[in-house]
C-alpha cells in the first residue's frame, strides 16, 4: 500500500514539473532551510543556474514554498 502512495506522490510531482512552485506547510520553512537556501548559490561562476537552489523551501510573502527563485 505504501508503494502505491509513493507512486501517486511521484506522479503528482512529475506532473507539476520542475519549474512549478509548490506550497508547503509553514513548519517546512525554518532556520535550517533558510540557511541551506542561502548556502546554495543561484548560479555557478560561469552563470549557469544551480537547480538545487530553487528547490530548497523558502519563506516568502505567500508562505513557505519550493520551486521559487530568490
Amino acid at each position: 500500500m505504501a508503494a502505491i502512495g509513493l507512486a501517486i506522490a511521484l506522479a503528482a510531482v512529475a506532473a507539476v514539473g520542475v519549474a512549478a512552485t509548490i506550497s508547503l506547510p509553514d513548519a517546512a520553512c525554518n532556520a535550517g532551510t533558510e540557511m541551506a537556501h542561502s548556502s546554495i548559490p543561484a548560479e555557478t561562476g560561469s552563470g549557469i543556474a544551480v537547480p538545487g537552489h530553487d528547490h530548497v523551501p523558502l519563506a516568502g510573502d505567500s508562505g513557505c514554498a519550493t520551486g521559487t527563485s530568490g
